[in-house]
């Protein structure tokens, strides 16, 4: 989380963070954090399906959808 917040002056709204190693993780809070400063956070796949958005910080994986769906319904 401290990663994004010490983000380089180049990185701003309408930027994407490519979370490089497949075994890494971040939190989705950061990722909700970053969507609030139009900042896209994941992985290749992610910033892949994203590309032709025209708001690709608001962008779920399949995966992600998911997971929200779950979280709705507990």
């Amino acid at each position: 989380m401290q990663d994004y917040y010490r983000r380089p002056d180049l990185l701003k709204a309408g930027g994407f963070v490519v979370v490089a190693r497949p075994e890494a993780g971040f939190d989705s809070t950061i990722v909700e954090i970053a969507a609030a400063d139009r900042v896209g956070i994941g992985q290749i796949g992610k910033l892949m399906g994203a590309l032709n958005l025209k708001d690709h910080w608001n962008y779920r994986t399949k995966e992600e959808r998911e997971l929200e769906k779950r979280g709705r319904r507990r």
